[in-house]
């Protein structure tokens, strides 16, 4: 289970069924990247000024 915060106005971005949600509960059935996921839920990867992985700070290539 991956959770992701969402800041500002990121959450209007997203799919459908997440849109303007500021806090998904994602389940992962494989290894993503975050670049990937955050694809996936609707939000082009370079919206986000800065990621956080575990309260530090990642890149686009960090494996979930």
């Amino acid at each position: 289970m991956a959770t992701f915060h969402f800041q500002g106005s990121l959450s209007q971005l997203l799919a459908r069924p997440w849109r303007n949600q500021r806090v998904i509960h994602y389940p992962l059935e494989r290894r993503t990247s975050i670049k990937d996921m955050l694809e996936a839920l609707g939000l082009p990867h370079t919206e986000p000024g800065k990621l956080l992985g575990n309260g530090e700070e990642i890149d686009y290539s960090y494996i979930l």
